[in-house]
Formats: structure tokens, sequence, C-alpha cells
């Protein structure tokens, strides 16, 4: 398949890429997306290994771009577990990675604290824009894009402890950071969605300068 090709393709300059410093790095392909001109990106981490906890150490986010010529692979941020997962956005010449790449209360489980980075020059920077959650009671995992994705529903995902049975709370957020929860029982077919208040209006304020 085209998906297919197109994966086998990235790994195989991804091995080149880092096989010479770094050749026991094991990858996890996420999704691939396209730029402005119709180009393939892959957002994708690596791990030293295959099981999750501290041992593999911290698990890195890159970005892979093919720019017509070759590929290109530029480091976004890291995280704590191989299966975290997030999603990416690309709005013209800004691209968007939301996904849980800080630590949560359960460190090393699956998930974490869902933030944003953004870059303006094709995946050579990335900078911190935007603080979805904070302070949570469990992780927040499994980080989606909808198809078409239009405020406020921008992204979804949901929590729970990784490291034991708990509750689980679906949540959706809005490009700017504001976060609501869906409640956990309808009592008929429509419910109203629970904004949640990770962090203060200022703090959204300020991360978007």
């Amino acid at each position: 398949s085209f998906l297919g090709n197109l994966r086998k393709s990235c790994v195989v300059e991804a091995r080149a890429h880092f096989n010479n410093s770094e050749p026991h790095l094991l990858r996890c392909s996420l999704t691939p997306y396209f730029d402005k001109d119709g180009n393939p990106i892959i957002l994708y981490l690596t791990s030293h290994g295959h099981k999750p906890g501290p041992q593999a150490g911290m698990r890195q986010w890159y970005v892979a771009h093919y720019t017509g010529e070759s590929w290109q692979f530029h480091h976004i941020a890291e995280s704590t577990n191989n299966y975290d997962s997030g999603s990416f956005y690309v709005e013209g010449l800004t691209w968007t990675v939301i996904a849980p790449l800080e630590a949560g209360p359960q460190r090393w489980g699956q998930g974490g604290e869902v933030v944003a980075y953004t870059s303006t020059d094709q995946g050579n920077t990335w900078k911190k824009t935007r603080q979805y959650t904070a302070n949570s009671p469990a992780n927040h995992c499994y980080v989606r894009r909808p198809e078409q994705a239009k405020d406020p529903f921008y992204a979804f995902w949901a929590d729970g402890n990784p490291e034991l049975l708990s509750p689980c709370h679906l949540h959706f957020a809005d490009s700017q950071g504001h976060v609501w929860r869906l409640p956990d029982t309808m009592d008929g077919e429509w419910a109203t969605p629970e904004p949640v208040s990770f962090i203060s209006d200022e703090e959204l304020r300020t991360l978007s300068r």
C-alpha cells in the first residue's frame, strides 16, 4: 500500500540516520501526515527498550519530514513511556503536536500531562505553546485528532491510572488549551460537557505569547 511503502522508505532512512551512534534504538511509528505541498510527515518516538519503566530512560519524540528530495529528522520533546501517543496538526506553515509529553502522577506508566508543542519552520525547532493538563490525579493518554478537527472539538483523549483498575474519563479540548470532560453518566440522549480547569487563564495566555 502507499502508506506501507511510505513507512518503509522512512524507516530505511531513519536507520541510516540513527544507527551510527545508537544501533539498539527502537522506533514506534505513529501516524503519517502531509505538509502544505503534499510531502509526507511521520510522527514517531524512540526507546532503548521494549519494556515500560525507567530502565530504558526517557523516550524521544521526532518528526520525519520528506522535503521532496530527502528525509529530514527533527527532535521535538521527550516522554516517559513507549506507548505514549499523540496527534499532529498541519495548518499552513504551523505544525503542532498535542501529546502527553510531561510526566504525570504515574510517572513511568502510559500517558502523562497533555501539552502542545509548535513549530513554524517545518519541524526544525519546537516550542511548548499550550498546557492542557497539570497536577492531575491520573495520567492522560492516547490523544487523538478528530477527522477534519474544528474548534472546540480539536483533540480528545482518556485518563486513568495505568498501574491499577481505576475510573476513566473522556476529555476533549480546543486549540487554545481549554479542556472539557464528558459526564460519567447520562440521564438522556444529550448532556452538557463539564469545563475542566487544570491551569489558569493567565497561564494559558502566558504560554501563547
